[in-house]
């Protein structure tokens, strides 16, 4: 019996610049891995099903947030109520932010050299737990609203890295303190109804809600501040100023004390939110897009996932 199940996104931005990577990384798996080359959904889910009967602990992605994100979900509704397998993250992506947030580092062949040494030789890997976010049958750990898909929106239009990234929000920022059309397009108000737990419902006009059960943000920025860990809650900042006023308080929004609500955000933590807009909106969850079939959305705190810290 294989301990080790490895799902490769062949369609990540890092293996299409190094097509020769799957073979090494194969290599480096032998017999102490099953491999498994994901083009599609179907085929993730066939993998993931073909890791259950086989009973493997450890399943291995190399992939970026969204690939971790959609296995993740795949492992949740595969496995059902037995016990979930130990995740492994291979940072195959381009950014990798829950891998950021779990401190693991590294190239995809030498993390999992040191998964598959580590177990060869059965030595005692370091692990920890992180809540989900249970976002319409999907689970992930960052959601927003608003700016941010359609910001990612635009950017995957490009097709470009992190040095992309960082150009699109230099040039986003520019354009909103001159009042220029592109940051029109990206950053606008728009009317929501969130209830949380058992606050009071609040109706409010902002340029997006976003929610985490990790603390960083893509390029480490440490926004849910009151998130560590294995906690049983995650934590839901609106970002209440108006669009007028986004770009000139956007370092006031981002690191503002964490404790404090002030008149661009406010904090809470909790196990439900429930979201109602006057419209269908498009939301991300980990990076990838989704669009709403209705005004209304809920997020749940998910299933806990225990990840190697290799």
């Amino acid at each position: 019996m294989s301990r080790i199940g490895i799902i490769s996104n062949p369609h990540a931005k890092l293996n299409k610049r190094n097509p020769q990577r799957q073979k090494l990384l194969s290599y480096i798996a032998g017999e102490e891995g099953i491999w498994e080359l994901t083009e599609s959904l179907e085929a993730l889910e066939a993998a993931v099903q073909n890791f259950k009967s086989r009973n493997v602990a450890v399943i291995a992605i190399n992939g970026g947030d969204g690939t971790v994100s959609r296995t993740i979900t795949a492992i949740i509704h595969i496995y059902g109520n037995q016990p979930l397998p130990q995740i492994a993250l291979l940072r195959g992506g381009t950014i990798n932010m829950l891998a950021d947030n779990l401190g693991i580092k590294g190239s995809p062949e030498k993390l999992l050299f040191n998964l598959i040494f580590s177990y060869s030789q059965g030595l005692h890997i370091k692990t920890k737990i992180l809540n989900t976010l249970n976002v319409a049958g999907n689970h992930g750990f960052l959601f927003a609203t608003g700016l941010a898909p359609r910001f990612l929106s635009k950017f995957y239009e490009n097709k470009t890295g992190a040095f992309g990234a960082i150009k699109l929000v230099l040039g986003l920022t520019l354009s909103g303190l001159f009042g220029g059309a592109f940051a029109g397009k990206i950053v606008k108000d728009e009317f929501y109804q969130i209830k949380v737990d058992q606050y009071p419902p609040l109706d409010h006009t902002s340029i997006g809600i976003t929610a985490g059960s990790v603390r960083k943000m893509p390029f480490r920025i440490p926004f849910f501040k009151l998130v560590d860990g294995d906690n049983h809650f995650f934590q839901i900042i609106v970002i209440k100023t108006r669009a007028v006023h986004a770009f000139i308080r956007i370092l006031k929004i981002v690191f503002a004390n964490a404790l404090k609500n002030n008149p661009d955000k406010i904090s809470y933590i909790g196990r439900k939110l429930d979201i109602i807009c006057e419209e269908p909106f498009e939301y991300t969850l980990d990076g990838e897009l989704y669009n709403t079939p209705d005004k209304d959305l809920t997020l749940q705190l998910g299933a806990k996932i225990e990840f190697l810290l290799i």
